[in-house]
């Protein structure tokens, strides 16, 4: 109750509305001294605590749930809806109160969906997630039918891979060979330089914004280069 009502400003108050794109990182620490603390040879040195996310997950992930939807709504991919719930239910209600005071780190609760955004977006650029497939079913013949095609009276339970390999010609079923898992599948060279890449983004982008987020001591202009947003400071 305490804080939907509350209404006084503070410096670093955040919109819900920019919160996927880190727009207004809280600063929890912020101290300066002489430049010789840090070997600056001019200026001062700064120590800053800044709760900013990995700008490679948190837009990139942007994009990626702008793919979710899409899966969502045109493929009725369930894992997509999976995310949006998420979203919806950790989220989407701080748009209710866009006029109170509210901070960024507040996000922390949904990093994991995030995180499943920008996963889910590249795996279905790349091909890694795969379409979802239909059910199979088997005849009583042993042959693979879809679930629509058959009569009441000729449905079968699913009969396994290696049955159904090895059923008799005589009895009209085509061998089948056992699926494959794909997981066992090999992503093609282009895809697995993507996830490679995205991944290596991702850990220099964590080395690069580490000192900010640990207080190390460090040259002030070395801070202002983590600052690329004038809504950062």
């Amino acid at each position: 109750r305490f804080h939907v009502g509350l209404h006084s400003d503070h410096t670093y108050q955040a919109d819900p509305r920019g919160w996927l794109l880190q727009l207004r990182p809280t600063s929890f620490y912020w101290h300066t001294s002489p430049g010789q603390n840090c070997g600056a040879s001019s200026g001062k040195c700064a120590e800053a605590i800044v709760a900013l996310g990995n700008p490679a997950i948190w837009w990139l992930g942007a994009l990626g749930l702008l793919i979710v939807i899409f899966a969502a709504l045109w493929r009725r991919d369930w894992r997509a809806w999976t995310i949006l719930a998420g979203y919806a239910g950790l989220y989407v209600p701080w748009l209710v109160y866009l006029d109170r005071t509210i901070f960024t780190f507040y996000t922390i609760a949904f990093v994991p969906f995030v995180c499943l955004a920008w996963v889910y977006g590249l795996g279905l650029i790349t091909g890694h997630v795969r379409p979802l497939v239909e059910p199979q079913c088997a005849n009583a013949a042993g042959r693979i039918i879809r679930p629509d095609s058959y009569l009441e009276d000729d449905l079968a339970p699913p009969v396994p891979d290696a049955q159904i390999t090895a059923a008799p010609a005589e009895r009209g079923a085509a061998p089948i060979p056992p699926s494959r898992g794909w997981l066992s599948d090999r992503l093609p060279l282009a895809a697995r330089i993507t996830w490679t890449s995205a991944v290596i983004l991702v850990v220099m982008m964590f080395v690069f914004f580490y000192p900010i987020w640990t207080a190390l001591t460090v040259p002030r202009w070395f801070w202002s280069l983590h600052m690329w947003l004038p809504s950062w400071i």
